[in-house]
């Protein structure tokens, strides 16, 4: 299934090629996206467990691949903790847009001014912090985040969080470091009557998509899909060149269903519509490396810890009272959930608690909590929200905060 796509390697070209019948993009579009998908399916499979191992009730019910770590095991979350707590520390903090004069007379200044009061009433307009916040948290879980920012049909501007299991890249285009030049938004669960509403002279063929379609239960061979929800593909290739230039090829645009191109039309901008944050850029792909990647061993490995020392707590740690032979009927009467009476032979009566578990273990899981944390970067004690002892001044709270986040530099 995964080898599919190699065996054509001029079907992943046409999607935005000149030579396509009007109205039959969308054959092209389905086809080389699906077959994308499937190829990186590893990739695709590792977002859902980095989302599991932050929240492992997470999607458990509509999970594809099954991945979910036991949501009882999961007794100390470290991957939780660190990504909060870098969240609570980056994102929290919104930024206020300035348009920045060098020199300029007292005129542009005041336009200037009034400029970037316009910019930070239309970002709250829109909720571009909300959205930003959500995507710095998604990058550190997933190591990529993606805010979109369009024109909808309705000729409002939106800010919109985008989740980056949903943007489909190909990473052969950026195996040497390069951007991808196209790229493409998969959303499997989308409103029918929303559709409508958007491209009404589409009605007709909206509600003819998917229906009966048994091929379409299993998006890419593994996404289940809704039996009257609709798979909706828009997307993006990047002109080759300058408008205007010699050898200039104009980019596409479009949105389509499973039977129908909704929209079709040229791209002439030089980028795409979606701000990305990567946490930590992967050499040779488009998808980064994430926080929660970097301690999920250290994290399955303190669950099995864990659910060890649980484990013989339950077993071993019961109290143990050893009594006379002739108070042997206690054993036999008495009812202690709490331990057991065994008789003995001439000794005093005596409750031996016997250690359950080795201090070896209990370091070990203490060792396991302390690399993680360090090898996140995250400060235990911010954490846990507590503070150096002797900084009490606003002043030396900063400059804690400022050395605190140091590692997180590149991300802020």
């Amino acid at each position: 299934m995964r080898n599919s796509r190699r065996s054509s390697p001029q079907q992943k070209q046409h999607w935005y090629s000149d030579d396509i019948d009007e109205g039959e993009r969308h054959r092209q579009v389905f086809d080389y996206v699906s077959c994308v998908e499937r190829e990186q399916f590893d990739v695709m499979n590792r977002f859902v467990q980095l989302e599991a191992l932050y929240d492992p009730n997470a999607n458990v019910a509509s999970n594809p691949t099954n991945t979910t770590e036991a949501p009882g095991v999961v007794i100390e979350n470290v991957i939780a903790s660190c990504v909060d707590t870098v969240h609570a520390q980056i994102a929290t903090s919104a930024v206020r847009p300035r348009v920045m004069t060098d020199e300029a007379d007292w005129s542009t200044q005041r336009t200037a001014k009034r400029l970037s009061w316009y910019a930070e009433q239309l970002g709250k307009k829109v909720k571009i912090h909300d959205a930003c916040k959500i995507a710095f948290r998604s990058a550190a879980k997933k190591g990529t985040g993606i805010v979109k920012v369009y024109r909808n049909a309705f000729s409002e501007v939106k800010a919109e969080h985008v989740r980056i299991d949903d943007i489909v890249v190909d990473e052969a285009e950026c195996r040497n470091g390069g951007k991808p030049r196209q790229m493409h938004h998969r959303m499997v669960h989308v409103d029918r009557h929303e559709l409508i509403a958007m491209f009404p002279d589409k009605e007709d063929e909206i509600l003819r998509a998917q229906t009966g379609r048994a091929s379409m239960a299993l998006w890419a061979g593994y996404r289940p899909v809704q039996h009257d929800a609709l798979v909706v593909i828009e997307s993006y290739k990047l002109p080759i060149g300058r408008k205007g230039a010699k050898g200039y090829r104009a980019g596409r645009h479009t949105i389509c269903i499973e039977n129908c191109d909704l929209l079709d039309e040229e791209w002439n901008k030089a980028f795409f519509p979606y701000a990305v944050v990567t946490w930590a850029e992967r050499e040779g792909g488009f998808y980064g490396i994430s926080l929660s990647e970097g301690i999920a061993g250290i994290q399955r490995a303190l669950n099995k810890r864990n659910l060890q020392i649980d484990r013989s707590l339950d077993q071993f740690a019961f109290p143990t009272t050893y009594v006379d032979y002739a108070d042997a009927g206690m054993a036999i009467q008495t009812i202690n959930r709490a331990g057991s009476i065994v008789p003995v032979k001439g000794e005093t009566p005596r409750t031996v608690i016997p250690p359950a578990v080795s201090p070896e273990v209990y370091q070990h899981r203490e060792s396991l909590k302390g690399a993680a944390y360090e090898n996140s970067g995250v400060s235990r004690m911010a954490s846990s929200a507590m503070k150096p002892a002797g900084i009490d001044s606003g002043v030396a709270m900063r400059e804690y905060r400022d050395q605190t986040t140091q590692r997180f530099a590149p991300q802020e």
